[in-house]
C-alpha cells in the first residue's frame, strides 16, 4: 500500500479501534478510559492469580511456589484474533524455587512459562534464545515475574485464554535493591524541591510555628531521628505517594499504597506513622544546602545506601 494512503488511513483505523473498544466495553458493562485501561467490570485479581497458580502447578511439578501477586494494569488488548476481543490483566508476581533448576521462561514458543529443564535436556530444542533459560542456583531463590493473563468474555464471565510476558524475570533481591535506589532518589528530589520553596531549609530546620518540624526532632546517638514520619508528613506535596518511604526489602513496614489524586496523597500522609517508614532521616538544624552541602540526609538500614544533602547516593 502507498505510504501516503497509509498515512491518511492511520487516524481512521485508530478511530475505528477506539469505537470497537467502546462498543465492546458497553456490551460487557465495563468502564474503560480513552487509552483502553479497564477501571471496572473486567476480570478480577482472584481470577488472574488463580490462572497463574494453575500454570505454575501444571508446569513446575510442585517445585515453584507463588509467593505474591500484585495487579498492575488491566486494559483492552490491542488485538482481534478470529473475531474475539481480549482483556489483558497485568501483574507482577514473586515466585520461589524449591531447588536449583534450569528454568525455561519461554518454552516451545510459549511466553511466561515455568517449565524446569531436566539435567540432560537441551534447552535449544524448546527455547528460542539463551536468555530464555534462567539458572536458579540455590534452593529458596526468589524471582520477580512480570506479565499478563489474557481473558476473553463468555456468556458466564471471563475465560482465561493465554499469557504474555512484559519483561525478563529478575532476582527479587536485585529488584528490591534497584527500587530502593529509586525510592531514595525520589526522597532526595522531594527534599531538594522543599528547600527551593523554603529558602534552602529542610522541614526540621524550620519551627513548627512556621509550618516546619524543628521542635519535633527526636534524635538518637547516631543523629537518626526517631520521629522521621513527622518530618515526611509535612512534605506530602512533594511526593507522588508514601510508598517510596518503605524499602521493597523491608517486610517489617507497611507501605501506604498508590493514590489517584494529590488530595488523597495528602490524606494518606496524615495517617503516616513509623510503621510506614523504612528510611532513616538525619534531622539537624545544620543540615541544609546553604550551610553544609554534603551531609548525610537519609539512609536505608537494609541496603546500606546513604543519601547526601547534595543529592549524591552511595552504598556504605
Amino acid at each position: 500500500m502507498n505510504w501516503k494512503i497509509q498515512k491518511l488511513l492511520h487516524p481512521v483505523l485508530v478511530a475505528m479501534a477506539l469505537m470497537t473498544t467502546s462498543l465492546f466495553a458497553q456490551r460487557l458493562n465495563m468502564a474503560v478510559t480513552s487509552s483502553g485501561e479497564i477501571i471496572s467490570g473486567g476480570p478480577i485479581s482472584e481470577e488472574a492469580k488463580k490462572a497463574l497458580e494453575d500454570r505454575i502447578s501444571q508446569q513446575a511439578e510442585g517445585k515453584v511456589l507463588l509467593l505474591n501477586f500484585q495487579p498492575t494494569k488491566t486494559k483492552m488488548a490491542n488485538v482481534d484474533l478470529k473475531g474475539k476481543s481480549y482483556c489483558e490483566f497485568g501483574f507482577e508476581a514473586q515466585v520461589e524455587f524449591a531447588e536449583p533448576s534450569r528454568w525455561a521462561v519461554r518454552y516451545d514458543g510459549k511466553p511466561l512459562t515455568f517449565n524446569l529443564l531436566k539435567t540432560n535436556q537441551l534447552s535449544t530444542v524448546f527455547t528460542s534464545m539463551p536468555g530464555d533459560v534462567i539458572t536458579v542456583s540455590n534452593k529458596g531463590e526468589q524471582y520477580a515475574v512480570f506479565g499478563s493473563v489474557w481473558f476473553t468474555p463468555s456468556t458466564n464471565g471471563w475465560i482465561q485464554s493465554g499469557f504474555a510476558s512484559s519483561g525478563q524475570p529478575k532476582l527479587s533481591s536485585v529488584l528490591a535493591d534497584e527500587r530502593c535506589v529509586l525510592n531514595l532518589r525520589e526522597i532526595s528530589a522531594a527534599f531538594a524541591q522543599y528547600e527551593i520553596e523554603h529558602n534552602g531549609k529542610n522541614p526540621f530546620n524550620i519551627s513548627t510555628n512556621s509550618g516546619g518540624t524543628m521542635e519535633l526532632c527526636f534524635r538518637d546517638a547516631d543523629g537518626c531521628d526517631k520521629n522521621s514520619a513527622a518530618h515526611y508528613k509535612v512534605m506530602s506535596d512533594f511526593f507522588h505517594d508514601a510508598t517510596v518511604l518503605v524499602c521493597p526489602a523491608d517486610s517489617s513496614k507497611q507501605a501506604i499504597r498508590n493514590f489517584q489524586s494529590l488530595t488523597e496523597t495528602v490524606k494518606s500522609f496524615e495517617k503516616l506513622t513509623a510503621t510506614n517508614v523504612t528510611y532513616l532521616l538525619h534531622s539537624s538544624v545544620d543540615i541544609d544546602n546553604t550551610g553544609q552541602p554534603h551531609q548525610v540526609l537519609a539512609a536505608c538500614p537494609i541496603h546500606g545506601y546513604v543519601v547526601y544533602t547534595d543529592g549524591e547516593i552511595e552504598k556504605k
